[in-house]
């Protein structure tokens, strides 16, 4: 893969990228940086659904600042950030589901793990690997 140093191209790109949509969407972005909270609905139910995008934001701007610190490879940051950016697009009721499994199968993972360790088996038994 080609090495192209993300120093003076990456923020150049998010430069484009911003101008890009205060542009088309200057609506769109003051009103998601703005909580509109209608009849019926509590902050929360308005806020919870920005999250995942927050998330986005934070994760993003701190992965840009390194690739331009350490001088990372563009290619792989811009993948990074692009399928980063796809699941962030995801809707917070997937998240929590995601969430949901994600503990669900640490459990399984590490129940079973203790469980059938070898090491603890040779432990328990008193046998020594040394």
């Amino acid at each position: 893969m080609p090495y192209y140093s993300s120093r003076y191209v990456l923020p150049l790109i998010w430069l484009i990228i911003i101008l890009l949509l205060f542009y088309f969407n200057g609506e769109g972005i003051s009103g998601f940086f703005s909580v509109k909270v209608t009849p019926g609905h509590s902050f929360w139910d308005v806020f919870k659904h920005k999250i995942p995008s927050l998330g986005f934001m934070a994760i993003a701007t701190v992965i840009s600042v390194m690739a331009v610190i350490k001088r990372l490879s563009l290619i792989p940051v811009l993948g990074l950030l692009t399928n980063l950016y796809l699941i962030s697009e995801l809707g917070i009721t997937n998240w929590m589901r995601f969430l949901i499994w994600l503990v669900i199968g640490l459990i399984l993972y590490f129940s079973y793990g203790n469980k059938h360790s070898k090491l603890i088996q040779n432990h328990s038994s008193g046998v020594s690997e040394f």
